[in-house]
């Protein structure tokens, strides 16, 4: 079976009136159509891989690791857009002047998405809270007046750039306020693992106007786009130049069209990425890695071969050109993930050679850079580096 034909299992039929021109999505390659569970997407890949017996080892694999994946992760259901009008990439990403291998201290717990599709939403706060000291913004909030402004359920699907606009637009609000119930009494809490909502606990109960006076102003949360990279050494390239980025634990923005100085109490600049991610155990596994000289059991996205048709997101916090994976994938990303302390106390690794073969060059889900101002932070940005 074709890729096109195996897409075309997942469309959905949706009945609509006339759609203009101007509505119709021209720019991103692939189009969140909804989630998939982890159990719907194993059994997916098991069908794939029983049409497949060539790949017999990678249904041995499958057998042998299936049962390490929690069954209720949710992931974007993904297709090819049939509107898609391929562009240029604006310009070629040229590596500069970097150490092999430059990584960020994390000062913040991981989040733990559970059962919800909410990775989006989640690598953004993840992000921006890692460039904070001490701060924590509410998640239900966040989601809730996503889908009171929009009116859009981003509690089953969302991009990095929806969660980053509204939080800009309408500010956010802190956990300590958010969980005595101003946002919403009936769900002032994210559970991880919620029975399913109803869509009156997953809006505002209170207006707009009425969440922007207690909410914290996130006018100076800043992206730069990585829109329209559609090469992946491209886009891998710029995520590598934007982590070295930095200077004296601060940020410099040389692609904004304003420079501030304000930005030198920033702790570090965190990619988010997007891609087609497989949970097929010869495709995500435990290694042990050996990481600036301590041995660590991590969870690894190495290169395999699988049905694209599930997205995830995490954002990036560091890299390394030194270390191999299976042998013979040189180099990795250090991956912050919205699965609570999975793997090592929430972080991950991917090959480059899997984020080149993966990665999900779409304007909508893969692009951005997120930094906050924030106060001063009495150590190094840095864990570890190598020139």
């Amino acid at each position: 079976m074709t890729k096109s034909k195996i897409l075309l299992l997942v469309t959905a039929i949706i009945s609509m009136g006339e759609i203009n021109a101007a509505d119709i999505n021209t720019t991103d390659p692939y189009l969140i159509i909804g989630s998939i569970t982890s159990d719907e997407l194993l059994k997916e890949h098991e069908t794939y891989l029983m049409r497949h017996p060539e790949l017999v080892n990678d249904m041995d694999a499958w057998v042998r690791g299936s049962e390490k994946l929690p069954s209720n992760l949710k992931f974007n259901r993904v297709i090819a857009n049939p509107n898609y009008i391929p562009t240029p990439d604006p310009e070629i990403i040229t590596l500069l002047s970097q150490p092999s291998a430059k990584v960020f201290r994390l000062n913040y717990s991981p989040l733990n998405q559970g059962s919800m599709n909410t990775c989006a939403t989640f690598v953004t706060l993840g992000a921006i809270q890692n460039t904070n000291d001490g701060l924590s913004i509410s998640p239900s909030c966040t989601l809730q007046m996503m889908y009171t402004a929009t009116n859009r359920n981003h509690w089953d699907g969302s991009t990095t750039d929806q969660s980053i606009t509204a939080l800009r637009n309408h500010g956010y609000i802190t956990s300590s306020l958010g969980n005595t119930g101003f946002c919403n009494a009936s769900y002032p809490t994210y559970q991880s693992y919620s029975q399913p909502l109803g869509d009156s606990q997953k809006k505002l109960l209170i207006d707009l106007n009425t969440y922007k006076s207690q909410s914290t102003s996130a006018a100076n949360i800043y992206h730069r786009q990585y829109a329209n990279i559609n090469d992946a050494q491209n886009a891998l390239n710029m995520i590598k130049n934007d982590i070295n980025n930095t200077k004296n634990n601060g940020v410099i923005f040389d692609n904004m069209p304003t420079k501030t100085t304000n930005f030198t109490k920033t702790h570090g600049l965190f990619p988010t990425i997007a891609f087609w991610a497989n949970q097929s155990f010869n495709c995500l596994d435990y290694k042990s890695v050996n990481i600036n000289g301590q041995i660590k059991h991590i969870k690894v996205w190495s290169n395999c071969r699988f049905e694209k048709i599930a997205s995830h997101a995490t954002f990036v916090y560091g890299y390394d050109n030194n270390i191999c994976i299976n042998g013979n994938e040189c180099g990795v990303l250090f991956l912050r993930n919205s699965w609570g302390y999975d793997s090592d106390n929430g972080n991950f690794l991917m090959t480059y050679k899997y984020f080149l073969e993966n990665y999900l060059p779409s304007s909508n889900t893969a692009y951005a850079l997120i930094a906050a101002i924030t106060t001063d932070y009495p150590y190094s940005y840095t864990e570890y580096w190598r020139p």
